[in-house]
């Protein structure tokens, strides 16, 4: 029997990026199935919050980003673009926002095919690893034939993998005694 677990996750958050691989290789370790809910980020949902946070936020968030980022091994950098545009003078977002808007509802999408956790990790490496600037623009996102939609190895197009109605063709893994030590520790 699959267990499935809710992941809450935003494209504007990088520890949604610093998480995501961990739980690919959960996944592909143990019977588990993330219920994939991509949300709006803060900035989206609440437009002035930054405007009244306290200005050495960012700065503790940023040290915070860089160090988990080297304890889990992933290379990082600022997302250029940032997924939400910011009015750097005011600190307030525009309702007008041209990219995560876009990315919510592809991944959305994905995750109604069954895809939805292959395409955020895949998705949040290009965004937030640093070996793509301007990861907007061009077909950083697009794989050939397939106008608008994201990257040949998690395409939406796929089939859908087996929802919980119906067997699934993995078998059921049981931890190791190592891995229940570890996991209890």
């Amino acid at each position: 029997m699959t267990l499935r677990y809710d992941l809450y996750w935003s494209f504007r958050s990088p520890y949604s990026y610093l998480v995501t691989p961990r739980l690919v290789a959960l996944e592909k370790e143990y019977d588990v199935t993330a219920n994939v809910r991509v949300v709006y980020p803060i900035a989206v949902r609440q437009p002035d919050f930054f405007a009244h946070s306290d200005p050495l936020w960012f700065t503790y968030f940023q040290r915070d980003v860089f160090r988990s980022a080297e304890f889990v091994g992933l290379p990082f950098a600022w997302a250029s673009p940032d997924p939400v545009v910011m009015d750097r003078k005011t600190r307030i977002y525009p309702r007008e926002q041209p990219h995560i808007h876009r990315l919510t509802r592809l991944g959305q999408a994905a995750t109604e095919r069954g895809r939805g956790l292959a395409f955020l990790n895949e998705v949040s490496a290009t965004i937030w690893s640093g070996k793509i600037r301007d990861w907007h623009e061009g077909d950083h996102l697009a794989p050939p034939g397939v106008p608008g939609s994201i990257s040949p190895r998690w395409t939406p197009l796929s089939p859908p993998r087996p929802s919980a109605s119906t067997p699934s063709s993995r078998p059921a893994r049981k931890p190791s005694a190592r891995a229940a030590t570890t996991a209890c520790r």
